[in-house]
């Protein structure tokens, strides 16, 4: 692993501590394929996220909902780290 993507790693370990994850469990689930992104990253990327995504009509509306009030859907949380929001996408 190069230093950047040790430091982002870790950085995402720490993201998830704040969202009640032990270190080894965030470790895993990052290993795992869970996904941390900058909400304010995601919120201006969303349409192409959808796109890739190939998400249908319900599905970006549900997405929306969730950005819009904030109450994740299953598999998501939202978390603030060092005055940033994050959006969690989790795979168990």
């Amino acid at each position: 692993m190069f230093d950047y993507e040790r430091k982002e790693f870790e950085k995402n370990v720490e993201i998830l501590m704040e969202d009640r994850c032990t270190r080894k469990e965030a470790e895993r689930l990052l290993k795992n394929s869970t996904v941390v992104y900058e909400l304010k990253d995601f919120t201006e990327h969303f349409g192409q996220f959808m796109e890739d995504w190939q998400e249908d009509k319900e599905g970006i509306e549900a997405y929306k909902k969730m950005l819009e009030t904030k109450k994740p859907m299953s598999g998501y949380s939202f978390v603030e780290y060092n005055g940033k929001e994050y959006l969690i996408n989790y795979c168990l």
